[in-house]
C-alpha cells in the first residue's frame, strides 16, 4: 500500500514483485504499477462520511496545506487579481488547522484551490535525481472537497486527468489560467452551483467505499494472482533494504542481537556478484557501528534532559 509514490516508485515497484496486491491513493501510480505487470487498484486514505455537509458558503476561496514559494506566488497574485482568498496554509515542520476545524471551513467555503506541485525543491529518485524542480502530484484535498460538498479548483496532475472531465474538475497550470478560473466561477452564481453539484457528485462515486473496495475484495480473492518476475536486484535496492534491516533494532547495548541480522543481509545478497557482496556486507558493518553510537549518544542526551 503506497501513499505519494512519486520520488519512491522504483523502490515500491521492486518491491511489489513479492506481494499480490498493490494499492495507492493515485490512480496515474496505480497505471504505472500496472505498465510493469501488477495486479494493481486504487484506494481512498480519506475519511468519506461526511455526506455534503451544508453550511452557509461565507468564504470565496480556500487553501489549507504546506505553503510553499511557489504557492505563496500563486496566493498573492490571486488576491491582487480582486479574488477573496482565505489562507490557513503552514510552513513544513509545522502541524495544520485540527481535523474539525478545517472541516468547518472547507463546508463554508465556495472553492477549495488545490496545488499539485511536489513541495521539494528537486525530485529525488533513483532514475532522474535533481533534475527536475517538481512532479504534479494526485492530492487528497481534492476528494476532500467533494466530499464534504465544496467545489475544488486544482493544477494539473495527471491522475486528475485520468478520473476527471474538464467540466468535473477545473485544471490550471498557470496563476493567469487560475485567476481566470476563479473569476469566472464566483462571477456566476448558476454555474458555480451546477460545476459544484458534478464535481461532487463524481467524487462521491469515485469515493463510495462500497464500489471501490468490491474489484480489491475480488482481487484479494483470486486463486492466480498476477506477478512479475525480477531480472535482478539492482545494486541500490539491496543496499536500501540491508540498510533498513540493520537500522530496525541497532543499539550499541544489543550488539549481538544487531550483528545476528546480517544472516538476513546474506539471505538477499546470496545471489549477487562477489563485489556487491563485499561492497553491502563492508557498508552493514560500518552502519552498525556508525548509527549504534549516534543512536546512544541522542539517547544518553535525552536521558540526561530528563
Amino acid at each position: 500500500m503506497t501513499g505519494d509514490d512519486f520520488d519512491q516508485h522504483e523502490i515500491h515497484s521492486i518491491t511489489a514483485s513479492a506481494c499480490n496486491l498493490v494499492l495507492s491513493h493515485d490512480p496515474f501510480s496505480v497505471l504505472k504499477f500496472k505498465e510493469k505487470g501488477c495486479e494493481a487498484h486504487m484506494i481512498n486514505f480519506e475519511k468519506n462520511d461526511f455526506k455534503n455537509i451544508t453550511k452557509q458558503k461565507e468564504i470565496d476561496v480556500l487553501f489549507f496545506g504546506h505553503l510553499t514559494s511557489d504557492r505563496t506566488q500563486f496566493l498573492e497574485y490571486i488576491s491582487k487579481e480582486g479574488i477573496s482568498v482565505k489562507n490557513v496554509g503552514h510552513q513544513a515542520h509545522v502541524e495544520g488547522l485540527p481535523q474539525d476545524d478545517l472541516i468547518d471551513l472547507i463546508s463554508k467555503s465556495k472553492i477549495v484551490l488545490n496545488f499539485s506541485k511536489s513541495r521539494t525543491t528537486s525530485v529525488l529518485n533513483y532514475v532522474s535525481e535533481s533534475i527536475y524542480r517538481f512532479y504534479y502530484q494526485f492530492k487528497g484535498r481534492i476528494s476532500l472537497s467533494g466530499m464534504i460538498g465544496t467545489a475544488c479548483v486544482s493544477e494539473y496532475s495527471p491522475g486528475q486527468e485520468i478520473i476527471f472531465k474538464d467540466d468535473e474538475l477545473k485544471t490550471f497550470f498557470t496563476k493567469e489560467e487560475c485567476a481566470l478560473i476563479l473569476k469566472k466561477l464566483l462571477g456566476n452564481k448558476q454555474l458555480l452551483e451546477q460545476y459544484t453539484k458534478k464535481f461532487t457528485t463524481r467524487v462521491c462515486e469515485l469515493w463510495d467505499n462500497k464500489k471501490s473496495f468490491e474489484s480489491i475484495y475480488n482481487a484479494i480473492e483470486k486463486s492466480n494472482h498476477r506477478k512479475i518476475e525480477l531480472i535482478k536486484f539492482p545494486y541500490w535496492y539491496l543496499r536500501i533494504a540491508a540498510k533498513q534491516i540493520m537500522l530496525r533494532n541497532i543499539k550499541l547495548s544489543n550488539l549481538i542481537r544487531t550483528i545476528s541480522q546480517l544472516n538476513i543481509i546474506f539471505s538477499i545478497i546470496r545471489n549477487s556478484s562477489l563485489l556487491t557482496k563485499f561492497l553491502i556486507i563492508s557498508e552493514s558493518i560500518i552502519n552498525i557501528f556508525w548509527y549504534g553510537l549516534v543512536l546512544s549518544f541522542k539517547s544518553r542526551k535525552i536521558y540526561e534532559k530528563k
